[in-house]
């Protein structure tokens, strides 16, 4: 007990200085433009967006360590700490009916909901027993350990930063990991991610009575849908962004409105700098501001801004996003201009593969939960909500009502959008409808349960009668309640086995978890770490070193240029083996990848992962090829250290 209750305050804590911190550095950003971005979890998203541009300039410049990091955690907490200037006086600016104005009532219901989930989260997943052993593994946590140990994470043409994740979550790991046991990084994206959604969900709840019990729905339906966790990848964080995007976009509450005049258009540095952060953290993210930022463009236009107006915001949003990306653009330039280099095969004609059919109305489970049905009900929720408001309109439509509603029929239709077109459309030429499902889920979640409350919060701002106080949180109240129905069982089913598993990962539900959970300590508290650090005792240290292993994150990236190897970095258009003498080779043991499972790729109905497959194919077939004409050092029975002979070149596969 006395553990448990020291975790929560542990945690508690991280939590609040991590706002605090990222709080400062989002008010500085609004201040700079002079915009006040609403309530303070807006603020903790820009600040978040700081922090992964900051990331993004420190890997370029070689010194994102620990300390870099740390700077940017203590000036933040300085700048919250600072007295706010108040951009206007309460006189002149119009009423917005923020969380900061909620009445008691709503605080003494909601926040005990927001600690019961957060709480909850952190007793059972911080941290989790298990992890996805190939991605979080082989992949994810290595990125935080070789950008604490050399400053960058620039590194091997052989890995998927660059394409799959430009490095923005790699920083966030970073910030936890220079404190806590690697493991922690879960932290990141399940608690913090999902505190900071619950939060940004409560920031928009009206002061009117009427909205409370819709608004306690919203804020249910964002645990209860489920997420289908399969790694520590941005998930939470992505809904997040999504969320403070949204509320940024609205005019009349993204900035005070003096009486007499219009509402000024959304900021550009604000919205670019939070797109900026969304593809950062995820490459697949892209989708998002390529569908919002030019619909958005369109509500501007229809909301009363002149095309020449318009356009150039959209300019300006546009080269702000340029602009706060471009650090991870540039950090990883060398790899995009020697794309091609590698000359990717491409799959034999002969192959045959399964044609795989979706149906978005389907209702059978899917392998991580959930159906498509339930994922098209959260896209249909969410354009109901927005939408709806059209139909419970009286005709008393205003200027500064309309300024109001666009941007949320904007967002409604992104959330659908970005659904029909990842899924649907995108899945057979990507990595399959399952996978792409998957990412879509951040939006979806952001969606639903936030244009619920999103509508509520339009129907309070509204001018004179436009709706009726009476009826206004019914439709919102109902649509919640679908939502948290359908999805009710399987939240119930991931407490119980975040409860006996310590983890929520959803593909455990197909497998049993007592081998993976042997095999997970094996990792982190067994003699995996020593065998990798002997296997790297055999070679000389400065040496450069290509290794295929299942953990790379146990080998000491200061002693030996480490060019770790996985499967989506194979398969990035700049792959190409290096120039190195020496390889660490991974050949058995409980999860080592086998041909046949790349075998097995080719006949998957997913461009993408058919191209993986063989592309990893060729790539062991190197290897097998290497060995051949190699000096053994070591072999200790599953891990083996290799010399090359001959001449060393850089070689295509």
């Amino acid at each position: 007990m006395i553990s448990v209750i020291l975790k929560l305050l542990a945690g508690s804590v991280a939590i609040l200085l991590a706002s605090g911190s990222l709080l400062g550095w989002g008010r500085l950003v609004a201040r700079l433009v002079r915009r006040t971005p609403g309530p303070w979890p807006v603020s903790v998203s820009l600040g978040l967006g700081v922090l992964v541009f900051y990331g993004g300039v420190i890997n370029l410049c070689r010194c994102a360590f620990g300390w870099t990091l740390d700077l940017f955690l203590l000036v933040g907490l300085l700048l919250w700490t600072l007295p706010r200037r108040r951009i206007a006086t309460s006189s002149e600016v119009t009423h917005r009916p923020w969380l900061s104005s909620v009445p008691r009532l709503q605080h003494l219901v909601l926040w005990p909901l927001v600690a019961f989930v957060v709480g909850f989260t952190i007793i059972t997943q911080l941290p989790p027993r298990i992890f996805n052993y190939h991605d979080d593994f082989e992949k994810y946590f290595g990125h935080s350990v070789r950008m604490l140990e050399t400053g960058t994470l620039f590194g091997s043409p052989l890995s998927a930063l660059g394409m799959e994740t430009l490095g923005g979550q790699a920083v966030l790991h970073g910030v936890v990991s220079n404190h806590f046991p690697l493991e922690y990084i879960n932290g990141v994206d399940a608690v913090f991610g999902l505190f900071l959604c619950l939060t940004l969900v409560m920031s928009m709840v009206p002061r009117a009575s009427w909205g409370l019990p819709a608004s306690v729905v919203a804020l249910m339906a964002v645990f209860a849908i489920n997420p289908q966790y399969v790694n520590v990848s941005a998930l939470y964080l992505t809904s997040a962004l999504t969320l403070a995007v949204f509320i940024l976009s609205i005019p009349a509450w993204d900035e005070p409105v003096l009486i007499g005049n219009p509402p000024p258009l959304p900021s550009p540095m604000l919205l670019g700098i939070t797109y900026a952060a969304m593809l950062a953290l995820k490459s697949t993210n892209a989708i998002f501001p390529a569908v919002h930022g030019p619909l958005l463009t369109i509500g501007v236009l229809m909301a009363g801004a002149g095309w020449k107006q318009s356009l150039l915001w959209a300019c300006k949003t546009a080269g702000c996003l340029i602009v706060f990306l471009s650090p991870w653009l540039l950090l990883h330039l060398p790899h995009y201009l020697a794309s091609g280099s590698g000359g990717a095969p491409v799959p034999p004609p002969h192959v045959a593969f399964a044609k795989e059919t979706i149906d978005l109305l389907d209702p059978t489970q899917l392998f991580y939960g959930g159906s498509y049905a339930h994922y098209t009900l959260l896209a249909g929720v969410a354009l109901l909500s927005a939408w709806g408001l059209l139909l419970w309109r009286r005709p008393l439509g205003r200027f500064d009502s309309r300024q109001r509603l666009v941007p949320l029929l904007v967002a409604a239709t992104t959330v659908a959008g970005v659904y029909v077109i990842l899924v649907p459309w995108l899945g057979p030429l990507g990595y399959g409808h399952g996978s792409h499902l998957r990412y879509a889920i951040p939006f979806l979640i952001a969606g639903a349960p936030g244009l619920l409350a999103l509508s509520l919060l339009h129907r309070a701002c509204a001018p004179g009668k436009l709706y009726r106080p009476s009826l206004a949180g019914v439709p919102a109240l109902l649509l919640g309640l679908v939502v948290v129905g359908c999805f009710l069982p399987g939240a119930i089913e991931r407490m119980r086995l975040a409860w006996n598993a310590g983890t929520t990962l959803a593909w455990l539900r197909q497998r049993p978890a007592e081998g993976i959970v042997a095999y997970c300590d094996d990792v982190q508290r067994g003699n995996v770490s020593a065998r990798l650090r002997i296997a790297q005792q055999k070679i000389p240290p400065g040496a450069s070193v290509m290794v295929w292993v299942m953990a790379p994150y146990h080998l000491d990236y200061r002693r030996n240029l480490i060019l770790d190897a996985e499967p989506a970095g194979i398969a990035t258009p700049w792959a190409r083996f290096p120039e190195c003498q020496y390889l660490i080779i991974e050949y058995r043991g409980p999860v080592v990848r086998l041909r046949q499972e790349f075998e097995s790729r080719l006949r998957l109905d997913a461009r993408r992962e058919r191209a993986n497959g063989w592309r990893c194919l060729a790539f062991l077939d190197m290897v097998q090829r290497l060995i051949g004409n190699s000096e053994v050092l070591a072999n200790d029975g599953g891990i083996a250290v290799l010399k090359r002979k001959g001449e060393l070149r850089e070689e295509p596969f």
